[in-house]
């Protein structure tokens, strides 16, 4: 993984880590930057790796002054040679990164690239293992990731796993000559974990009176936050008593774009970024709504949380939505506009019986709720 911040794919992986069994397999991790809100949550049965110097430089903060210099200038060559964000850093690992970049001494049976990007290119051509299995987190069609660059490398793994049906049927319609690789598994959810964290304390930001909104998320276009500034706005025109909070990481852009709506439309005691919590489940547990404004989701690895913690849920109505949730059963769907985001959000709360019966659907589906843990000790364990 490049690092463990409070993304969903990193808790997905955290979740797996608990629920395999112990004696399945000897379970390292290696992180380009060992770093993120989760380390402390790595179970002490995982051997966590030592990050090799050259690739702790790169991606870590602390460069020696030669390796800023040339780390600068190999971003700023790849700026120019590319047009977005993901094109740049594949161009930077080809070009740059890949040759200074040292094969892994340690061999493994298996080998997992648990996120796409330099994790996979790092797995396929620097690591020694009998098996490489490559996971993709996101709607590969939806993600703007770049075809051209990433097959070669999926042609070299074994397997590649996604986690929804319709992430896999995206990916055999990009990869029709590696559709025999293609498997879904399911983000993994901890129950008991989850239950238990949640139960940790109160939060302290959220209002006495009136409505606790919540999203969680990274702070970027995929999220759908601006979405969310702009429904609440419509909101408070209506003279609705709510708060609105928003959890996750941003960089600086991001943060002060949406800081900016804020202030712009006069929702500065309405909605509030409150950057990354290490525990999120209190925050869960005790919201009204929890809002998902997503434009595009692979499978949702915080809607399955707050599902577990029996919170009513909006979501937008992207590709893969009605995979998690069933409109009107155990959450709604609404269009992907503030204006629907809005008027659904008022619906809910004024619909007392609508509330009450999401929940108790909600926690039916928790009762009858389970991890199919052997599917993935199969997956992992299965080097022939």
């Amino acid at each position: 993984m490049p690092q463990l911040n409070a993304g969903g794919a990193e808790r997905s992986l955290i979740n797996l880590f608990n629920e395999l069994p112990t004696d399945c397999a000897d379970m390292s991790l290696l992180l380009l930057n060992k770093t993120g809100s989760l380390l402390s949550q790595i179970p002490e049965y995982v051997n966590v790796i030592d990050t090799p110097s050259e690739i702790r430089e790169m991606y870590g903060e602390k460069k020696s002054l030669q390796m800023r210099l040339w780390w600068m200038y190999a971003n700023a060559v790849s700026k120019i040679h590319t047009k977005d964000d993901e094109a740049r850093r594949q161009y930077r690992w080809k070009k740059f990164y890949s040759s200074k970049i040292e094969m892994l001494r340690q061999e493994f049976d298996t080998a997992v690239a648990y996120i796409s990007g330099e994790s996979l290119y790092y797995l396929v051509e620097k690591v020694h293992a009998r098996r490489k299995i490559a996971w993709i987190h996101n709607d590969y069609e939806s993600a703007g990731y770049h075809k051209g660059f990433d097959e070669p490398y999926l042609e070299r793994v074994d397997d590649i796993v996604t986690i929804s049906d319709k992430c896999a049927d995206a990916l055999r319609r990009q990869f029709p000559g590696l559709k025999e690789k293609i498997k879904v598994l399911p983000n993994i959810s901890s129950l008991s974990a989850i239950n238990k964290q949640s139960l940790e304390f109160y939060p302290q930001e959220y209002s006495s009176q009136g409505c606790n909104l919540l999203s969680i998320g990274r702070l970027n276009p995929q999220k759908g936050f601006d979405f969310a500034v702009d429904a609440a706005k419509i909101l408070k025109d209506k003279g609705l008593d709510f708060h609105w909070y928003i959890v996750g990481p941003g960089n600086s852009k991001e943060i002060n774009g949406l800081n900016r709506m804020i202030k712009r439309n006069g929702l500065e005691r309405n909605v509030s970024l409150l950057g990354i919590r290490d525990n999120p489940y209190p925050y869960i547990r005790n919201c009204d709504i929890f809002v998902q404004p997503s434009r595009f989701e692979g499978k949702s690895v915080v809607l399955d949380e707050a599902k577990l913690l029996c919170r009513p849920i909006l979501v937008t109505n992207y590709q893969t939505a009605n995979e998690q949730i069933t409109d009107q059963r155990d959450g709604v769907i609404c269009d992907m506009t503030p204006q629907s985001i809005a008027e659904s959000i008022m619906k809910m709360l004024y619909s007392p019986e609508l509330l009450k019966q999401i929940q108790h659907n909600l926690q039916e589906s928790r009762d009858r709720w389970s991890t199919n843990i052997e599917d993935y000790v199969h997956i992992l364990t299965n080097v022939g």
